[in-house]
């Protein structure tokens, strides 16, 4: 499997470029299926994260975002 190989810092690495780096070196391994449910997942947290470096990504905004997820997969007219 490949792997991401520059080194990241959390001060000043966005999640967006670091969601782009993933997308491009590990996700072209999946199968199809697996790769739009992975690319679906990305795009939400990558959503949920825009702007913030990863050092700005803390437990409560993880938490705060897990919650809204949770909120919208009970509310089965909306998709993530």
């Amino acid at each position: 499997m490949a792997s991401i190989q520059r080194i990241v810092s959390p001060r000043t690495q966005e999640v967006d470029a670091l969601a782009k780096d993933y997308a491009e070196t590990i996700l072209a391994e999946f199968n199809e299926k697996e790769r739009a449910t992975r690319v679906r997942h990305l795009d939400w947290w990558s959503k949920q994260f825009a702007g913030l470096t990863l050092a700005e990504v803390t437990a409560d905004r993880i938490s705060k975002a897990r919650d809204l997820l949770a909120l919208k997969a009970l509310d089965s007219s909306s998709e993530y």
